[in-house]
């Protein structure tokens, strides 16, 4: 399954394949670029990419002050 060029537009804002690409790689979205030079995202990468964003930052917890 893959987005539609409305969807893709909506995502990041822009139409030109340029800034679609831009957008996407600075977001960590993986895509594809078509024959026709269209760029194409699978809706798997985004659910992905949002996994990985939701996951919880502990490294900013200090364990010794958490167990006292």
């Amino acid at each position: 399954m893959f987005l539609t060029q409305t969807q893709l537009e909506e995502l990041t804002g822009y139409r030109r394949p340029s800034g679609q690409k831009r957008w996407l790689g600075e977001n960590g979205v993986q895509y594809f670029v078509n024959a026709e030079g269209r760029v194409i995202v699978q809706v798997d990468a985004l659910s992905k990419r949002r996994i990985q964003s939701m996951e919880p930052d502990f490294s900013q917890f200090n364990v010794a002050t958490i167990n006292k």
